[in-house]
């Protein structure tokens, strides 16, 4: 079933950057592909398990965008690769040993990367987008902050109390920030219509998590 998700991914995306005369989505996803393999592989299992990860949510996000890279710049790409990676190499060390009581240091440090993925986010996208923004600079501020709260204080509360159920509920809710994540960027480039389609997803995705461990 894996391996065919992965071929079947593979796929749709060579078959998408075709309907947009592109080869970059069908490359873009073998990239992927091979990163979430070599993750499974035996890389989750070593320090470089974090960055992997963090990798495999970054190429996820180029992803999307592929079919549209010659209609944004270089830099904004990057930025939101870097800040989708920090982001989620904080949060995969955060959960590292979340079966446990974990270690207070480890976790201060793996928040302030995470922390430090969003603000890469809120402030590089502002600096390095050309086009116009559909928020001022306060409701883009603002916004963030709100992102970075969601994930904050569930950080603090398992940095103050590392038992198992208080960190792998700030690992899950770490993880539906994406949502938040990915809404906050539609709402400033795309506009708010398109952002609040993507935070649509977050009801049901937390209905799902009842059922379907996140960690």
């Amino acid at each position: 079933l894996g391996w065919g998700m992965l071929v079947g991914g593979i796929t749709i995306a060579t078959i998408g950057g075709v309907c947009f005369e592109t080869q970059t989505p069908g490359l873009v996803a073998m990239v992927l592909a091979a990163v979430v393999v070599a993750y499974d592989a035996g890389l989750k299992h070593t320090p470089l398990g974090p960055l992997a990860m963090g990798t495999c949510r970054g190429l996820n996000g180029l992803l999307g965008m592929s079919v549209a890279f010659d209609q944004i710049e270089s830099n904004l790409v990057g930025v939101i690769f870097l800040g989708v990676t920090v982001y989620i190499v904080g949060v995969t060390w955060f959960a590292r040993s979340e079966e446990v009581t974990s270690d207070r240091r480890k976790l201060s440090i793996a928040a302030v990367v995470a922390i430090s993925g969003i603000a890469i986010l809120g402030v590089g996208v502002w600096h390095t987008y050309s086009g116009f923004f559909r928020l001022n600079p306060l409701g883009w501020a603002m916004l963030w902050c709100v992102v970075g709260l969601h994930s904050g204080r569930r950080f603090v509360a398992a940095i103050i109390q590392p038992t198992p159920s208080k960190v792998q509920g700030a690992v899950g809710n770490a993880l539906r920030s994406i949502i938040l994540i990915n809404t906050a960027l539609a709402c400033g480039i795309a506009g708010p219509v398109w952002g609040l389609g993507i935070l649509l997803l977050l009801p049901p995705t937390m209905f799902m998590a009842r059922f379907i461990p996140q960690t």
